[in-house]
């Protein structure tokens, strides 16, 4: 085919007549090249078909072609396919995430709140997938009577924890009267506080007793229940719940960040039999997952009855 202008300036095509069979003096090299010439550009054009000008951009290939072209046009390729990017979201937690359909991924189920029961050592791997569920979390009611659950926050390396002993602040503050509701209030601001601070497990320790905390240490600017006891205490690494109980001494080169390894779970010494009972008006317990630490063979049942 040969390029050449019509009367309106309109770039067109006219076939030659030889196209159609290769000569018989023709090269190797030639042959090669004509054989590239047909991938690069595809099918050849009808008779008097138009071509765009947004497809003239090539210098290589025009220069390439085995078909006569005026140098005034040097811009002709092909633009390659691109694929389409897929789209994207970001999750509740703010991670982004490809929506891309993938069959052998397994669908997140969400939680189911029956108790759990099961050995100490298998605590870990219990309360991980409790506290930090991309669909709902909970926060851990962990029923022990022999109280071996909270000596284990005390110590563990990856869960070490900040002991809130519920019942002192319960016999301090309305029994003994020792200190005063405001100064336990502030007590209990900052033990949260430092939790946040250094990425520590905050227990609710309450031993055997059932401390009424949404109506005797609830404190939206100090100790915000509400927020505090739902979700393992997810909520409180976002700004707008952990920003009414900071003050200007808690923060460090005026940033305040809550590490990610802060949670909250509860913990009582109340027989499996009765802690509903006693529990189910003092914290949220449809926010709660119980989970059961078998006492050891060992110990006589005597020994962990309340």
């Amino acid at each position: 085919m040969t390029l050449k202008k019509s009367k309106d300036h309109k770039v067109i095509l006219e076939p030659l007549a030889s196209h159609s069979k290769l000569p018989s003096h023709q090269t190797l090299e030639e042959k090669e090249q004509e054989k590239r010439n047909k991938i690069l550009l595809g099918p050849l054009p009808k008779k008097n078909s138009i071509i765009p000008e947004s497809v003239l951009k090539s210098q290589d290939l025009i220069e390439n072609l085995p078909i006569p072209v005026s140098k005034s046009f040097t811009n002709l390729s092909r633009q390659p396919d691109i694929p389409p990017i897929p789209k994207s979201q970001t999750n509740s937690q703010g991670i982004n995430e490809l929506l891309i359909h993938d069959d052998t991924k397994p669908s997140i189920v969400p939680l189911t709140t029956e108790l759990r029961r099961i050995n100490i050592k298998q605590l870990i791997d219990t309360i991980q997938p409790i506290i930090s569920h991309p669909i709902k979390a909970y926060t851990p009611l962990l029923i022990d009577p022999t109280s071996r659950v909270d000596t284990f926050f005390q110590y563990a390396a990856d869960y070490s924890g900040i002991i809130l002993e519920a019942k002192k602040y319960l016999v301090d503050t309305f029994i003994t009267k020792s200190i005063t509701h405001d100064d336990a209030m502030e007590q209990l601001r900052t033990l949260l506080i430092t939790a946040m601070k250094h990425g520590k497990v905050l227990v609710i320790r309450m031993s055997n007793t059932a401390v009424d905390f949404p109506h005797k240490f609830n404190d939206p600017n100090r100790f915000p229940v509400t927020d505090l006891f739902v979700d393992a205490g997810r909520r409180m690494k976002l700004e707008q719940y952990w920003k009414p109980i900071v003050r200007d001494e808690d923060y460090e080169h005026g940033v305040f960040i809550v590490r990610p390894e802060f949670k909250v779970v509860f913990t009582t010494e109340f027989a499996l039999e009765d802690y509903q009972e006693f529990l189910m008006n003092v914290i949220p317990m449809n926010e709660c997952i119980p989970i059961y630490i078998e006492p050891p063979t060992d110990i006589p049942r005597s020994r962990y009855m309340p």
